[in-house]
């Protein structure tokens, strides 16, 4: 059919519709060599622009290849009428190609640094001089059928690649790479616009024309011909030590190579969801984030939004996305808004009027009024749970951090960073915990750890257990009850903290005296301590006074 001469003004068609069949048969790759040969085998502006297309879209969808199907998806805008059917979102998959090929790439580059990092130094130059070689050798070889084709084309016009159509889709000849094209037609475009193909089409006025016939061109640069060398050689590079200065050795680049794999499975399921509404491909880019990364700060929004995507065509799943963002991330702003979807709204008029009084509580804060910080933030609580909670609960903590001993302090901005592990001031209150301990080391370390030998004044029962063993609530209710049972009187206080990674503590204060902290000392003994829960764990109970109990918990001095 190709070679009936009667056939050849539809030998675009001819060729577009061999590729659709190759591609509906699976065979991509013959699909592709069609659909290139359809694009340069007529002048239908409609069927080029669709075998460009198709080309994208293999591209695209099949071989994952974003850079190439850019290339692909430009010219097809170039070509396609603007009433070809889906044009819009065929302009618009192009418009984002761009960024989808910045973070493909970067998810790629990353990930083969990071197993180069892996591998023995001398293998790993090994394998990259050899791949080098492999390519140098391509060059080679790609260079030596040009200058062929040089010289059988100075003879006979007729054998020449230019006018073998056989040939023609071979790599080594320009026209015959479809990338090579759609990138020349791209640039053409970008410097000169879409302009029609006539004489002296660079010139403003058409209607003049130079004849400069005797001009005498001398320094023009000849096609490769053998033997013929370039007067200036191009300085040898490196490249395999290039490539090896890439890779990341450190903990800290290595660190930096895995967030910009984050990043990028982030931004290409944004990508497919918000610009493309392909919901199954950003769920496949949502899905691979959180299987390596989870603990990536983007998990409370990523686990949102595979829930939108699954809730109507899948409610089971959607429902396991639902409840694991509950579950783990009770206090995100994507759970608040699952809970409850007018959650932004209903916070924002609250939040404002928090700002407001913050602002005022702030002012007395540093005039150092704490009184009448302290109020004005009651007031603004009062306003409810809103997204600018967090920052007034850590003014409340700056507060306690001028009004009371250094272990409460350092307990409140511990429990601050738990409880909001995705809030903004998160890393501030880390920096504030972190000065305080570092602080406190280098005072105990100046001085050595020593405990106050006056026995006067207020004292503290402690408690000291396992937190594996999952009995604080039980500890601490026992406590109360003793308490309220044997000790009316005094108004004690229980409160619970985290001792260090392995232990917790239960602390009751304040015992007005030495004497009364050990008469209760011999009362728990007597009386709960041979009573659940403290009879079917491990324990360790003790009084100490007010001011060593300080020490004790800075310096985690349990002996």
């Amino acid at each position: 059919m190709l070679t009936d001469t009667k056939n050849a003004e539809f030998k675009d068609k001819i060729y577009y519709e061999l590729g659709e069949f190759d591609r509906k048969q699976g065979n991509l790759k013959e699909a592709i060599e069609s659909y290139s040969l359809a694009a340069h085998a007529g002048t239908n502006k409609r069927i080029q622009g669709s075998a460009y297309l198709r080309i994208g879209q293999l591209q695209f969808d099949s071989l994952k290849k974003y850079s190439l199907a850019k290339l692909y998806y430009d010219s097809a805008i170039g070509a396609l009428p603007k009433d070809f059917e889906n044009y819009e979102a065929i302009k618009k998959r192009q418009e984002v190609l761009g960024e989808f090929a910045k973070y493909t790439e970067a998810i790629t580059w990353n990930d083969s640094l990071l197993a180069m990092a892996e591998m023995d130094t001398a293998l790993l130059r090994k394998q990259i001089d050899s791949v080098l070689a492999s390519r140098a050798k391509a060059v080679t070889v790609t260079k030596k059928k040009k200058r062929r084709n040089y010289s059988s084309g100075s003879t006979s016009s007729g054998t020449s690649a230019f006018f073998n159509q056989e040939t023609s889709a071979g790599v080594a000849w320009y026209f015959g790479n479809p990338s090579a094209v759609a990138l020349g037609q791209t640039e053409f475009k970008r410097v000169w616009g879409s302009i029609p193909l006539e004489d002296n089409w660079r010139r403003s006025n058409k209607t003049t024309v130079l004849q400069e016939t005797n001009t005498i061109v001398t320094n023009v640069p000849q096609p490769d011909k053998p033997g013929v060398e370039p007067v200036a050689q191009t300085q040898k590079v490196d490249e395999a030590g290039k490539l090896i200065s890439q890779i990341p050795r450190t903990a800290e680049d290595k660190a930096k190579a895995l967030a910009q794999i984050e990043e990028g499975y982030f931004k290409l399921g944004d990508l497919f969801y918000f610009q493309l509404s392909e919901k199954d491909n950003a769920s496949e880019s949502y899905t691979k984030l959180l299987t390596r990364f989870p603990q990536s700060e983007y998990v409370p929004e990523v686990l949102y939004k595979l829930y939108l995507i699954s809730k109507d065509i899948d409610p089971a799943k959607a429902e396991v996305y639902a409840n694991e963002l509950k579950n783990n991330h009770p206090r995100s702003t994507f759970t608040r808004i699952l809970i409850n979807p007018d959650y932004l709204r209903e916070t924002s008029v609250a939040a404002e009027k928090q700002k407001l009084i913050y602002g005022e509580a702030y002012s007395y804060f540093q005039a150092n009024n704490l009184r009448a910080a302290q109020d004005k933030l009651k007031l603004a609580q009062q306003e409810g749970e809103t997204t600018f909670t967090p920052q007034l609960d850590l003014l409340q903590i700056l507060i306690t951090g001028k009004t009371e001993d250094v272990t409460r302090y350092q307990f409140e901005l511990g429990e601050y960073i738990k409880k909001y592990p995705d809030a903004a001031l998160k890393p501030y209150a880390e920096q504030l915990l972190a000065a305080s301990k570092t602080l406190l080391d280098k005072l105990e370390r100046a001085k050595g750890i020593q405990f106050i030998k006056s026995m006067e004044g207020p004292h503290n029962f402690v408690v000291v257990y396992s937190t594996s063993d999952k009995i604080t609530n039980p500890v601490s209710s026992a406590i109360e009850k003793f308490n309220a049972a044997q000790f009316k009187d005094l108004k004690l206080n229980t409160t619970n903290i985290i001792f260090n990674e392995e232990k917790t503590i239960t602390i009751v204060s304040e015992l007005p005296s030495q004497a009364a902290a050990l008469s209760y000392f011999d009362k728990f003994l007597a009386q709960i301590a041979p009573g659940k829960p403290f009879s079917n764990y491990k324990f360790y109970s003790f009084v100490i006074t007010k001011d060593n109990f300080q020490i004790f918990y800075r310096t985690k001095a349990l002996g």
